[in-house]
């Protein structure tokens, strides 16, 4: 006696199937596997898919339990609603497919979905395995379903194209198959003084998203898909996303959010070259900058339409006056500091006098 798919041999397969005589019929069959291109008119479209949904090996739908770490591979099950409307029996009952996760093209597949399948029967479903990624859409493309008129072949062995001819079904469409309500979110790495961007990555469910977001600081709530939000200071907080599906299932995850510590831009000035003297420049040094992640790039901006860069950096003022110095400050994070002093280069003053007929002078400031 031959096992296939899990039933017995044809006859007693096909005394089985039929004796059931209910409304709803489940075969979990063959594994997931890589197809063969086909390119049939299919003009007989006898058997005809519908409703694919990921569920559990029974064909049932999770509900609001399901639980997997987004981006992980899952092994799983596609259960579809299968139809026959023709009078007779069709056998071998093959799905071909190239399937999509998150839009990127895996390959092409194809499963037994049942080696019997009755004569204007009331409509089963059929279960098989596949796999998808959690938290990413699942499309099947360039879907086709062939069978067979042969009884003999109610064998689930996968024959290809050459002998299918006509008899197959094509959509005309993808199928977007109804994955569990998987919530993932995003979160900028934000400098302090700047807005934490969220950006929803939920899918799955029912649709129809109602979104509730703690920002893990005690402010008030958002129920905006993508929210900004201001931290009041540098730290780690536990965001939590709570999203709600249009028949009611809730689901969440929480993530930490970090926002960085700005760095503390400062700087002094030689005091000896505070003095206009032509030849002498004014030294600036801004290694008083701390706080951040060093190392730190400065960009200086003297006040007189000048500027420069680097921490220890001198400047020849054209005239004295009073300038407003800037001085921004980066770290390696990104996250910036600035700091703006007035200084005031003077000018000099000379006291001249004469003794014995000798010329004497002092500077003054």
């Amino acid at each position: 006696m031959t096992i296939l798919g899990g039933f017995c041999s044809e006859s007693l397969r096909t005394l089985f199937i039929r004796a059931l005589g209910i409304a709803l019929i489940i075969l979990v069959l063959s594994s997931e596997s890589a197809a063969i291109t086909c390119s049939s008119p299919c003009t007989a479209n006898d058997v005809r898919i519908s409703n694919p949904r990921i569920t559990d090996p029974s064909g049932n739908a999770f509900g609001c339990q399901y639980s997997c770490t987004p981006g992980s591979v899952v092994n799983a099950y596609l259960t579809l609603d299968i139809a026959n409307g023709a009078a007779a029996s069709r056998y071998n009952v093959y799905l071909f497919y190239d399937k999509f996760i998150g839009g990127v093209n895996q390959g092409e597949f194809s499963s037994c979905l049942t080696p019997l399948l009755d004569g204007k029967s009331p409509v089963p479903k059929v279960t098989v395995p596949i796999t998808f990624v959690c938290g990413k859409s699942l499309v099947l493309s360039n879907v086709m379903v062939t069978w067979s008129v042969k009884a003999s072949e109610a064998d689930c062995v996968n024959r290809g194209c050459p002998d299918v001819s006509s008899k197959c079904w094509k959509p005309g469409t993808d199928l977007a198959v109804q994955t569990p309500l998987v919530v993932d979110f995003n979160a900028s790495t934000t400098c302090y003084c700047g807005n934490t961007l969220f950006t929803d990555l939920t899918t799955g469910g029912g649709g129809g998203y109602r979104y509730d977001w703690d920002f893990g600081d005690g402010t008030p709530h958002s129920t905006d898909k993508n929210p900004a939000h201001h931290y009041s200071s540098a730290g780690d907080y536990q965001a939590t996303l709570s999203v709600t599906d249009s028949v009611g299932c809730t689901a969440r995850r929480t993530k930490t959010v970090k926002v960085l510590e700005d760095p503390t831009a400062n700087f002094s000035v030689v005091q000896d070259t505070l003095c206009y003297r032509p030849g002498i420049p004014t030294a600036f040094d801004a290694s008083l900058t701390n706080g951040g992640t060093p190392p730190y790039s400065f960009v200086w901006n003297f006040g007189d339409t000048a500027t420069g860069a680097g921490q220890i950096i001198s400047h020849q003022y054209k005239d004295p006056g009073i300038y407003n110095v800037v001085l921004v400050a980066t770290d390696a994070k990104g996250c910036q500091g600035t700091v703006s002093k007035e200084i005031k280069i003077k000018a000099l003053r000379y006291l001249v006098w004469v003794t014995n007929n000798h010329l004497s002078y002092h500077t003054i400031e």
